[in-house]
Parts: structure tokens; sequence; C-alpha cells
């Protein structure tokens, strides 16, 4: 999981600290396809390892211009951010603020698939960087989606965007493991292993359904106007809302975090993947679960680049 240039490397003593954070300690990831939203029960899927490198876009507040986000492979020590399934909450950093977003899969420059996500941020106050907005925190900081919706399939302008938040259930007792079940753990990793205890009843909502026309605008504002980069190959773009802000609340560890894109146009729509019926429409899903883990400015792997941030905080 930890790389050796990795933002979150844990030495001896921090490893310590980390276990101590229970409940909210990480598991091991079990995500390993995207899913393709549909409105039929037929499975699609593309394999994580295909897209989990692809560049990431962040579109500025309001659109008109697009930055590219350091990632890894550069020998400033950048680590790849991208996360479809755990959001990574280091214990030295302030809570990022977030924002729903619309996000889109680009093949040459043309739009393929659109997912709701949220745009995590901390910027640093002070010092020679004052002002700067980090979206690259290290691993798992950069929260993305795990079910697509491919583009036209529904009119855009018929799309809203909703969320949800539910604590996440405690971690069996101290020398038991979580559940040894193959089939239940990969249905875990994608979303669909609810039951009696994790009905409907449980979610909070904490985003009603918001039209998402401007994040749009955005999107294909820039897809006709930006870097010529973005004509190039597989990449993500990812437009923030106006006046999304995602709650505090919902933004702490211990919690599970759904956000949903689709053309439905009533509250709630079900979260139950067990009640079929209601489970066929066409969407896409962001599911992230949110965990502390330890503070990344006592690893003695930190990266250079990364100090600012931690200095500042």
């Amino acid at each position: 999981m930890y790389g050796a240039v990795g933002l979150l490397l844990i030495s001896v003593a921090t490893a310590s600290a980390l276990s101590s954070i229970a409940p909210f300690t990480p598991p091991d990831a079990l995500l390993n396809k995207i899913s393709i939203g549909s409105d039929d029960l037929t499975a699609q899927s593309l394999p994580l390892s295909m897209c989990s490198t692809w560049p990431v876009w962040i579109a500025a507040p309001g659109g008109g211009s697009v930055t590219l986000l350091p990632s890894d492979g550069e020998e400033s020590g950048w680590v790849n951010p991208a996360t479809f399934e755990q959001l990574w909450l280091p214990l030295d950093l302030p809570a990022p603020q977030c924002r729903a977003s619309i996000g889109a899969v680009l093949k040459d420059g043309v739009p393929r698939y659109l997912f709701p996500c949220f745009e995590a941020t901390i910027t640093t106050v002070g010092g020679a960087l004052d002002g700067q907005v980090w979206h690259n925190r290290g691993l798992n900081t950069l929260p993305l989606a795990k079910t697509w919706l491919p583009f036209g399939d529904v009119p855009t302008d018929s799309l809203r965007i909703s969320g949800y938040r539910k604590p996440l259930p405690p971690p069996p007792p101290e020398g038991e493991e979580a559940g040894g079940d193959a089939d239940a753990d990969a249905n875990a990793a994608t979303g669909e292993d609810e039951d009696e205890a994790s009905s409907e009843a449980d979610w909070t909502p904490v985003l009603p359904l918001t039209e998402v026309n401007s994040a749009l605008e955005s999107l294909f504002d820039i897809v006709a106007n930006g870097p010529d980069e973005l004509g190039s190959g597989f990449c993500f773009l990812v437009a923030p809302l106006d006046d999304s802000l995602l709650p505090a609340s919902a933004i702490e560890p211990g919690q599970r975090l759904r956000l949903f894109l689709s053309d439905v146009d009533a509250t709630p729509t079900a979260l139950d993947p067990d009640d079929r019926e209601s489970w066929v429409w066409k969407r896409g899903e962001a599911d992230l679960s949110l965990y502390s883990v330890a503070a990344g400015g006592e690893s003695e792997f930190l990266p250079e680049v990364y100090k600012p941030l931690y200095k500042a905080n």
C-alpha cells in the first residue's frame, strides 16, 4: 500500500501511533474495478489499474482556466493522490474543504464518461506559500468516483447531483478479522453489500438534488478551449459546482460519503442495492470511506515538496 517515496510511509514509531487510531484506521483496499452506470442490469466495468494513473485536471472556480495536478513520476517527489475508495485524513492537517464537483473522463479531448465527486482542498496560510491550494496532499487525498455514467446516455440539462453520509461500521473486536467471504469482500468494494443494519434509513442527506449546468458548462468550455494536452489520451477533468460546500460533519474520519449523478427528480433515491427495482436507473456514483492516518509531518520519508503544507498547518 505504501510506496518507497510515498508521503505517508510509516516508520515503526509512526505505525504504532497509527494502530491506536481506532476505530478509523484504513483497512486494506478492495476496489479493483470501475463500474459503468446503466439503466439495465448488465454489468460493465473497467479495471481500476487501467485508469488510476490518468492525469487529473481541475477547473478553477467559475471555470475559464484549468490546472494539471502534479502527480507521481516527477523528480520533485509528488505521489499519485487519486483515490476511488478511501479518503485519508492525516492527523496533523486540518480537515479539507470539500465542494461537490462534476468529473469527466476525456479520450483525446472528447468526453466519454461523467461522474460525481468532490474537490477536497487545504489552503496554506502564511509564509511564502500563503494562499496556495493543495489538491495533492499525498496518497488517497484526491477523491474520484467508482461508477461512471456514459456521456450522452442522459441529457446533460436533466442531470442532478445529490449526496448522503452515514457512520462506518465499527471494526471487529480485537483479535478477530473482518468477514472472510471473498464474495462479500468483493461486494463491499463495490458498495453492494448493504444489509439490514445498513438500511436506507441510516443515510443522512448532505447535499440536496442540485443542478450541475454551471459545472458542465465549465467542462465543455475547457474541452473546447483548453490546453492541447487535453486532446491526447485519457485524462480526468474535474469542475467544482458553485455554492456546493459539503458540511464539515460529512468530512470526518469514520464516515462513508456517497454522491450520485443521475436524472432522478425526487428524493430520496434508494440506496439499497438489494432493492433491484430502485437501482434500475442511470447514474454515476462516488463512494468514499474516510479514515484517519498517521501524522505525515512526522514521517522521515516525507518528500520535500509536501513539507510547506505540513509546516504551515
